[in-house]
C-alpha cells in the first residue's frame, strides 16, 4: 500500500468477508456488499473459510479437500512476536528432536501460535 499509493492499493484489514463472487467482483464484508474492480483478495480466515466455500461454488476450476489432521493442536495468542522472529512473516519453527513443532502467524495484536 505504501509502494503504490492508497489509489492503488488497499489493504483492509479485521473485515470479516462473508462472501465473494469472482466472477461479479462483489465482496460482501459485515453485510456491506462492496464490487471491484480488483484483482486479488486474500482471505485469511481460516479452515472453515467463507471466502474459500464462495470461491468454490461459484468457479468450477477451484476444488478443495479438507482432511482432518491427526494429532491435538493447542493455540496460544501472544501480544508480540517473540523477538528472533520476523513479525511480519508466517514462522514454521521445528523442534531438533522430539514431535513438537509450532507455527507462527502475525495477528494485528501480535501473534497467534499453534503447537502439535
Amino acid at each position: 500500500e505504501k509502494r503504490f499509493g492508497n489509489d492503488m492499493c488497499t489493504i483492509k484489514f479485521q473485515n470479516r468477508v462473508e462472501t465473494c463472487d469472482l466472477l461479479k467482483k462483489t465482496v460482501t464484508v459485515e453485510g456491506e456488499e462492496r464490487s471491484g474492480p480488483f484483482d486479488l483478495i486474500v482471505g485469511c480466515d481460516g479452515v472453515n473459510s467463507p471466502v474459500r466455500s464462495s470461491m468454490a461454488s461459484t468457479t468450477e476450476r477451484f476444488q478443495t479437500v479438507q482432511t482432518a489432521l491427526s494429532g491435538q493442536f493447542k493455540v496460544v495468542r501472544l501480544k508480540e512476536t517473540p523477538p528472533k522472529l520476523d513479525p511480519t512473516s508466517v514462522a514454521l519453527i521445528l523442534p531438533k528432536a522430539g514431535p513438537i513443532g509450532a507455527f507462527v502467524e502475525p495477528t494485528a495484536e501480535g501473534c497467534c501460535m499453534l503447537f502439535n
